[in-house]
């Protein structure tokens, strides 16, 4: 029978690893996984096989090659799931990053801009906004991660993405809508307005609140 091969990754990483062994869990129904095979190398493979009614044997190897450095999935069946390789993870990324990117960039200035207050007033909003967002992205993260074990089916096809702590953080304060909303505000900076509209656009953009809510994870890392 014909091999087909998909990479997954570029680096033998144990986030992409443990991304493509969730897919398989849930998308090969029927299949006998056997226990995972270590290198002394420190790569890992791991096996899915499947015998057919008419004798045929369908067999999935996942594979970590930490010397060659990539992370690679080889059947002997076409995985439709794998046809665009770890790209596909990103895929669970999008709704997330969508919903948060509208909450900070759409609805929070809109509220913000609707608050008559001073400057100083809007700076304790933001610094009040930061600090609860920091605890309740806390509280989130581990909500998510408690999800992500479980065994129910759907459950697990919405939480596919082995995420990272630094990944769940980034996306819960917008992901890549931030991080392009940031570089377009950044030209604001020369547009020739006075400064003191700059301030107050500053102040009623998510910006500030977005700062405070990550400062102690830097803080915490300094202490270590």
């Amino acid at each position: 029978m014909p091999e087909f091969g998909y990479k997954i990754s570029e680096m033998a990483g144990a986030e992409r690893f443990f991304e493509a062994e969730r897919l398989l869990d849930i998308s090969l129904d029927g299949f006998e996984k056997s226990n995972a095979e270590f290198e002394t190398d420190g790569s890992r493979r791991q096996e899915y096989t499947k015998v057919c009614e008419d004798g045929s044997e369908k067999k999935v190897t996942l594979i970590k090659n930490v010397t060659e450095c990539g992370t690679l999935v080889f059947a002997n069946f076409p995985l439709k799931f794998f046809r665009f390789g770890g790209k596909v993870f990103y895929l669970w990324d999008i709704l997330p990053t969508a919903l948060m990117g509208i909450f900070w960039w759409g609805v929070f200035p809109k509220i913000m801009w609707g608050l008559r207050f001073g400057y100083v007033q809007l700076a304790a909003v933001h610094i009040l906004t930061g600090i609860m967002w920091f605890f309740l992205c806390l509280g989130l993260g581990k909500f998510f991660a408690g999800i992500e074990g479980r065994e129910h089916r759907l459950l697990r096809i919405l939480f596919v993405p082995y995420r990272t702590r630094l990944r769940t953080q980034f996306l819960l304060r917008g992901g890549a809508v931030t991080v392009i909303a940031l570089f377009i505000s950044s030209f604001n900076i020369f547009s020739g307005w006075e400064k003191l509209y700059l301030l107050n656009r500053f102040l009623r953009s998510p910006i500030p609140a977005l700062i405070v809510s990550v400062i102690p994870f830097f803080m915490k890392g300094r202490k270590r």
